[in-house]
């Protein structure tokens, strides 16, 4: 649990949104707690107001993070189509036994 000092980042109406960029936080190295912001607890349990806190020496580097804009779907696709697939690539191929690429038809 947090101390006392840790800061509040964002506050979110509902667990799942607070609970997703704290994910994203983490992904990105920083410590975060997901708190209620009711001091008598959530509502209902998920629902209510819920802050996600940080230590005091993380708040710069979570609010570049979390004033970043979404990568959007249509930028995702273009990004991965910026650069055609080899010739040789076979989208029907499928991973081998142990989970690593598939193995390339030699004949």
């Amino acid at each position: 649990m947090p101390g006392n000092d840790w800061v509040s980042v964002g506050e979110y109406s509902n667990f799942e949104s607070a609970k997703a960029v704290s994910g994203r936080l983490s992904v990105e190295g920083v410590q975060n707690q997901v708190v209620s912001a009711d001091p008598a607890g959530p509502l209902f349990g998920a629902m209510g107001e819920w802050s996600i806190l940080v230590p005091p020496e993380s708040v710069d580097a979570a609010q570049r993070i979390l004033a970043e804009r979404a990568i959007s779907d249509a930028e995702l696709t273009a990004l991965a189509l910026q650069d055609p697939p080899p010739e040789d690539f076979d989208s029907s191929a499928t991973p081998d036994e142990d989970g690593g690429p598939p193995a390339r038809d030699r004949s």
